[in-house]
């Protein structure tokens, strides 16, 4: 995973639930996932999506408490742990249990670290609040979501392509907004640069799936690939009559040579590469690639960022005329 922010290749269970109780050892049922919620003040926050023993963990020494039970992960299943470490998951109406965990102890509130979440004071960027440790900056003190990952991303993919193109002594503009909106239906669930207004926009519901479902790197790449065409517009690569899908596929090869830049400054993890490989592969279409609106098909897709991954920037410039 991203170093920074690593919340790890994850899937919601669906109706999987029912399928732990068929599995005979605990530790095949510890390998499924969950989206882990942690009981605080009231109610259930999101946490981080996980495997079960991961989530039992972070449950144990984080979760807050509904009567004897500390409460933790939810997909259509809570997952509980006592006092003893004995962790439950829900199936269907009745507890299940699942395995005995060693109880994580909770830090305690030092001189050193006055918030309690590990990180001392002089290291800690937040330090009356405290650290989420659901592997998004996990280090620097402070609660973290999805808007971190992002966050970092567009400043991170602004100083990239400002160093490439002041090394071809050209002009780079920041795109003037890069912004979410919450979308009500399916017309309103993509992301999109506008050259009018220079500006970025994507639905945090689409980025939020695109981490459940396939990993950090995910909702990284579908940015990236919206910044591909903030390029093509300074470039002037946008309105020069060629096809949409040669348009979107020298995107897909963009995004791939920043994720390689990711990848070289050691940014990624092993499988990290291949995360935004298959959210390329995912929005691959099959419109006749004559046709207004085509994107490729999904193994064009994967092609083109795999071709900007492998080989930087230059070659996506010159592959899609």
């Amino acid at each position: 995973m991203l170093r920074f922010w690593k919340f790890g290749l994850a899937f919601t269970l669906f109706s999987g639930i029912f399928w732990f109780a068929t599995q005979p050892a605990a530790a095949q049922t510890a390998e499924r996932t969950a989206t882990c919620y942690l009981y605080d003040t009231g109610q259930l926050q999101r946490h981080s999506t996980t495997t079960i023993a991961d989530c039992a963990a972070i449950i144990s020494a984080d979760g807050g408490t509904i009567d004897e039970y500390t409460v933790g992960a939810w997909s259509r299943s809570y997952v509980i742990v006592n006092d003893a470490g004995e962790v439950y998951y829900r199936n269907g109406r009745r507890w299940q249990y699942w395995d005995t965990i060693e109880p994580v102890a909770t830090v305690q509130p030092t001189a050193d670290d006055l918030d309690g979440d590990g990180v001392l004071n002089d290291e800690d960027q937040c330090a009356d609040e405290l650290e989420t440790y659901n592997n998004v900056f996990d280090g620097d003190g402070c609660p973290d979501d999805v808007n971190t990952l992002l966050n970092f991303a567009t400043n991170d993919l602004n100083a990239y392509w400002q160093a490439e193109f002041d090394e071809g002594n050209l002009t780079y503009t920041a795109p003037r907004s890069v912004s979410a909106y919450q979308g009500r239906g399916r017309s309103d669930y993509n992301a999109y640069y506008t050259s009018y207004r220079h500006a970025i926009y994507y639905d945090i519901r689409l980025m939020n799936d695109a981490l459940a479902d396939l990993g950090d790197v995910a909702p990284v790449y579908i940015l990236a690939h919206e910044f591909g065409h903030a390029v093509q517009s300074m470039l002037g690569l946008l309105d020069n009559g060629r096809y949409s899908i040669q348009v979107e596929l020298e995107a897909d090869c963009l995004a791939g040579a920043y994720l390689n830049n990711l990848d070289e400054r050691g940014l990624l993890d092993e499988g990290d590469a291949e995360e935004g490989m298959r959210q390329a592969y995912e929005v691959g279409d099959y419109a006749p690639s004559d046709s207004d609106g085509a994107h490729g098909t999904p193994q064009q897709r994967a092609d083109a960022y795999t071709l900007g991954f492998e080989n930087g920037a230059d070659i996506c410039l010159t592959s899609f005329n």
